[in-house]
């Protein structure tokens, strides 16, 4: 009598495996279900100073700029399409109206961390200004928006 051998077949087509998707080809990446984005900022680094004439730095209370990669902005987006990019917005209302800084990243990059922002305006020291990331798809339509993060400025 023949034994019978059980094993598994691995993946089967369209499965996630190691972040490509099996069977797709020219090592394909995954696409996700979803456009999302998410920013995130250690407490300690919720502050900004003027860190020159156009720009705005992520620092902590005393103005010491974020210079670890923990301390930055840390930011991570899952796209459909990786024609989109991603962008920083500081506003003074949590609208978003009323835009002073604003940094695009190019597209692809949906896994960095960032400090400097450029910015029309100097930031005031003692107020809350609105941190936010947006993704944006390759015509500018913001296709998934992250949680906005409180930040100060601070004196230089």
């Amino acid at each position: 009598m023949g034994k019978t051998i059980i094993q598994t077949i691995g993946p089967l087509y369209g499965e996630v495996v190691n972040g490509t998707v099996f069977g797709r080809p020219n090592g394909s990446i995954y696409v996700p279900s979803s456009n999302t984005i998410v920013a995130e900022l250690v407490e300690t680094f919720r502050f900004l100073f003027n860190s020159a004439a156009d720009a705005v730095t992520v620092c902590n209370s005393t103005g010491t700029a974020a210079y670890y990669e923990k301390d930055k902005i840390q930011l991570v987006a899952q796209s459909q399409d990786i024609q989109n990019y991603m962008a920083v917005e500081i506003a003074k209302d949590s609208d978003f109206t009323d835009m002073i800084a604003e940094r695009n990243l190019t597209a692809g990059q949906f896994n960095t961390n960032v400090s400097r922002i450029p910015s029309t305006e100097s930031v005031e020291n003692e107020t809350t200004y609105y941190l936010r990331c947006v993704l944006y798809s390759s015509n500018g339509v913001a296709v998934a928006t992250s949680n906005v993060i409180e930040v100060v400025g601070v004196a230089e």
